[in-house]
């Protein structure tokens, strides 16, 4: 039998996503589709920065196109803001806002007689795919596996806190979908600093094209990993942060993102950003015991020799074993 052409639109990005549970898809057809966050939307996304009605999508002649209803953040066809209904092709990705992100893809599927045809809930996420493909422990997964050992190994022999934002620079680098790594430090938008980076040329600028101050904003006050949509840039294409978290609370921001043709970020991806998050937290919460009670050490011994009016005279580790005797 002869073959059919369709087009599916399906969310890869957004905060309604949930693990185990298929992504939210539209299969296009010649007439109009809405995407937004009304119930009797084609397409709901119940995200509030989705207005009711955000965008339409159809088919006409067999090629999908896209207009923006007016929408309170915008829609975006690969970072490029709609001024004006826009034809799409298989691959492009679609952003309603900077929360929400979709991609095209073109389906060939052969009409075979009597053949059911597969629903949309009985899809398999990318996830499950990875999983249930053959040699998947050969291949990407095992990878990941392999990092995380590496970092569970190398975080914990790190001594200070320079060296663990090293080790997690680099792992992040190893493990992750991204053509820029950076490590900042800071509590909020206006004291963060980038410590450490990794990019694909040495000299290049971190901060050429720097991270939107809204997403970094969102990142810092995230629970989990943020993954989303930079729309207010011609470059970047895909961002994944999440905070770090010291002995006194929040106390910095791994951030990653692709440039360019970089592709999205996968789920994996998040997840393994977030167990960098977590070790890392565990050891700078260690460090940060440790030097305050250093200090409190230092401040014990420094009275003791004021009461007394002998010098200081031996080491902090001697400390704790002469401090008793001469009491």
């Amino acid at each position: 039998m002869g073959e059919k052409e369709r087009f599916m639109l399906r969310q890869i990005k957004g905060a309604n996503l949930r693990d185990g549970a298929p992504p939210p898809s539209l299969r296009l057809l010649p007439k109009e589709q809405i995407l937004g966050r009304s119930e009797h939307s084609d397409l709901e996304v119940p995200i509030p920065t989705i207005s009711r009605q955000h965008a339409v999508v159809w088919l006409k002649n067999g090629i999908p196109f896209v207009r923006d209803l007016d929408s309170g953040h915008g829609t975006f066809v690969n970072t490029e803001l709609l001024t004006e209904p826009t034809a799409l092709k298989d691959g492009d990705q679609l952003g309603l806002g900077t929360d929400i992100v979709l991609t095209l893809h073109k389906e060939s599927d052969k009409e075979l007689v009597g053949e059911p045809e597969e629903s949309d809930t009985d899809k398999t996420s990318p996830l499950e795919e990875l999983a249930l493909s053959e040699g998947a422990a050969e291949g990407h997964l095992r990878e990941l596996f392999r990092n995380l050992v590496q970092l569970q190994e190398r975080i914990f022999q790190s001594r200070n806190e320079p060296e663990v934002l090293e080790v997690i620079a680099d792992q992040l680098w190893e493990g992750i979908n991204a053509d820029r790594v950076i490590v900042f430090c800071g509590s909020e938008l206006k004291t963060l600093k980038a410590l450490t980076w990794r990019l694909h040329r040495d000299d290049e600028d971190p901060l050429r094209q720097p991270p939107c101050p809204d997403i970094l904003t969102r990142g810092l006050l995230a629970s989990g990993p943020l993954v989303t949509f930079d729309g207010t840039s011609s470059d970047v294409r895909s961002v994944v942060c999440i905070p770090l978290r010291g002995l006194n609370g929040l106390c910095g921001l791994l951030y990653a993102d692709t440039l360019g043709r970089g592709g999205p970020h996968k789920f994996d991806d998040s997840n393994f950003i977030s167990v960098v998050a977590g070790y890392a937290s565990l050891k700078l919460r260690e460090i940060h015991q440790r030097q305050e009670a250093g200090t409190q050490e230092q401040g014990a011994i420094k009275r003791q020799n004021s009461s007394t009016g002998q010098p200081l005279r031996f080491t902090m580790t001697q400390a704790l074993t002469e401090i008793p005797e001469n009491e």
